[in-house]
């Protein structure tokens, strides 16, 4: 009995560890963030749309490339299949670095350096992040065409929209909501 407890023992920890390499977690360059603004800032895939203007905008960047950014301005989101038509304040968007061209549509981008804004994005973020593609505050990279929005609204709140494998995961997060009021 005990052979066997130790054998299934065995097997559900190789199991496990070898399930975790396929999601190796990558650094984000937290320290020295590229941020800046942007006139427009488009998240666009066939079932959400978020569409930005006159923006902040904070890129998380890893080892592989853009894997997300988060954005704040006057915003909307769309996502037809869950009737949402929300306006929102901010939005953290991840996706596979490979993707960054076929979903992201920025116009007149410029850099800036914003002390505060760095500060307020990573207390929120701080949060936030832990919500999409984490590992504490490391980056999973999502398969090519697997992406999440968590947005932010003064109606709805917190709520993350995450797409995997063709289906739409939606859930209210309580964490971050009230530094964007």
């Amino acid at each position: 009995m005990i052979n066997k407890l130790n054998k299934i023992i065995i097997i559900l920890t190789v199991l496990f560890f070898s399930s975790c390499l396929f999601f190796e977690s990558e650094k984000v360059e937290w320290e020295n963030p590229f941020i800046f603004t942007s006139r427009e800032f488009q998240f666009k895939t066939n079932l959400i749309r978020f569409q930005s203007l006159n923006n902040k905008v904070f890129e998380i960047k890893t080892k592989s490339g853009v894997t997300g950014f988060y954005v704040v301005g006057s915003g909307q989101i769309k996502i037809e299949k869950d009737s949402i038509d929300e306006t929102v304040t901010a939005a953290l968007i991840r996706f596979n670095p490979d993707d960054l061209k076929k979903y992201i549509t920025i116009s007149n981008k410029d850099k800036i350096e914003d002390r505060v804004f760095i500060d307020s994005t990573m207390s929120i973020l701080k949060n936030s992040f832990r919500h999409s593609y984490h590992a504490n505050m490391n980056a999973l990279i999502p398969e090519e065409e697997n992406y999440s929005v968590n947005f932010f609204s003064k109606t709805v709140g917190e709520v993350i929209a995450s797409y995997y494998n063709g289906k739409i995961i939606m859930g209210r997060c309580s964490s971050s909501f009230d530094q964007h009021k």
